[in-house]
């Protein structure tokens, strides 16, 4: 793993071990998270002091947990300063920005290192910039719930629903977490900013763990988040506009992660063939460069791994009319109740299935559209002009399903 802990860098863990171990004393704050803050500055002095005269090998996995706890430390001891909070919170991202090799965003050593059969790189730059800056967008979204679950602020501004926000995360829902829900989501945001970040342009063959570890926590983050916005509605009774916005980042950082996720898989899977797929996963593989195949197309997105069908994004509107509709045909609950769930996965898997490698989950909207209408059998709560609203929506969503919409680039096998 390459770090850029080179000889300067024992004496800037030591200097931040410091300003943690002297933040407790300077800011005053008595709870558990002094102590912690005591104990893992201390160890980073010492750690620090201790690599400038011995080996360092040890160095960026250390400060890798330390930066690590020191993220999750507020959540568990539910910090009740909040310099305590934003303290650790910053320093950890710091010590875990240090243990990776801080890559040039103008890398172009591998400008057509392509997959075998690809026409583009899925790791290149200018993907990964777009991930990178929503995964930091969600998590300062994210850092501002938390902020009101730990009690630092008082009130939350909801772009869209007024006390909505407040609702969803006071909820006996979100209090059912052992830590504040918000805080450990901006955590998970804060290493899928940190995986973006690692390695260069060649990731896809050089770094599989990486590739594999950020698809993991991208892809399953961003579903959690869909699951979270239904239970909204269908569990709360209302609607946090802040936490459609962290969703709709996760929407489409899955969009532009899959791609990269699937060139690591054949990669993985050509090296079975030899017998050496863990060596390859653990250690990349180091052949030579490919050469890059035409495109089918080209359009400005196409490059990216994503193209807009008509058909997805006409999907994309009828699953925001899904949600909507209850309101405007004044329908109730439990009739409701079906749209919140319907709708919210048929924004979710049309916006996903614009990513042309995974063009095939649209079909998915098929089998929604049919629990639709075989909901309105037995639901009640159906207005008259609803029921008729519901019928032409799945039929809609049912037919639009079926055309797949050009693909541009080549993917291989």
């Amino acid at each position: 793993m390459n770090t850029v802990l080179d000889k300067k860098s024992p004496l800037l863990v030591s200097s931040l071990g410091l300003w943690l171990f002297v933040a407790p004393i300077s800011f005053g704050y008595e709870s558990f998270m002094r102590m912690n803050d005591l104990i893992c500055g201390f160890l980073l002095v010492v750690l620090g002091f201790i690599s400038m005269k011995t080996d360092k090998k040890a160095l960026p996995i250390s400060c890798a947990a330390i930066g690590f706890w020191l993220q999750l430390a507020p959540l568990f001891f539910w910090a009740p300063e909040v310099v305590s909070y934003l303290n650790d919170t910053l320093v950890g991202m710091v010590l875990m920005l240090l243990v990776f090799s801080w890559p040039s965003l103008s890398d172009q050593d591998s400008k057509d290192e392509v997959p075998p059969g690809w026409s583009f790189n899925p790791s290149d730059w200018k993907v990964r910039k777009i991930t990178v800056f929503l995964a930091l967008v969600a998590w300062f979204l994210a850092r501002y719930l938390a902020s009101y679950q730990l009690g630092y602020i008082q009130t939350i501004h909801d772009p869209f629903f007024g006390q909505g926000s407040i609702q969803v995360i006071s909820s006996s829902l979100a209090k059912g977490f052992p830590v504040s829900d918000a805080g450990l989501g901006a955590f998970g945001y804060s290493l899928e900013f940190l995986l973006g970040l690692i390695g260069s342009s060649r990731r896809w063959k050089t770094m599989p763990w990486v590739t594999a570890l950020f698809g993991m926590m991208v892809i399953p983050a961003g579903m959690i988040s869909i699951i979270l916005i239904i239970s909204q509605p269908v569990l709360v009774g209302a609607w946090c506009g802040i936490c459609l916005l962290i969703a709709f980042c996760m929407l489409v950082m899955i969009l532009l992660t899959v791609p990269e996720m699937f060139a690591t898989l054949q990669l993985l899977k050509r090296a079975k063939k030899k017998g050496r797929a863990w060596q390859v996963f653990l250690q990349g593989d180091l052949s030579s460069a490919l050469l890059q195949q035409k495109p089918i197309c080209r359009n400005k997105t196409s490059e990216f791994g994503f193209t807009l069908p008509w058909n997805l994004l006409l999907l994309t509107c009828l699953g925001i009319w899904l949600i909507c509709s209850p309101s405007v045909f004044h329908s109730l609950r439990p009739a409701s109740d079906s749209n919140f769930i319907a709708g919210p996965l048929v924004v979710a898997f049309s916006i996903i299935s614009c990513s042309e490698v995974v063009r095939n989950l649209r079909w998915v909207n098929a089998f929604i559209a049919g629990g639709l209408v075989f909901s309105t059998f037995f639901l009640k709560g159906f207005s008259e002009m609803g029921l008729v609203n519901q019928w032409l929506t799945s039929i809609l969503i049912f037919v639009l399903a079926f055309p797949k919409g050009n693909r541009c680039e080549r993917y291989g096998k």
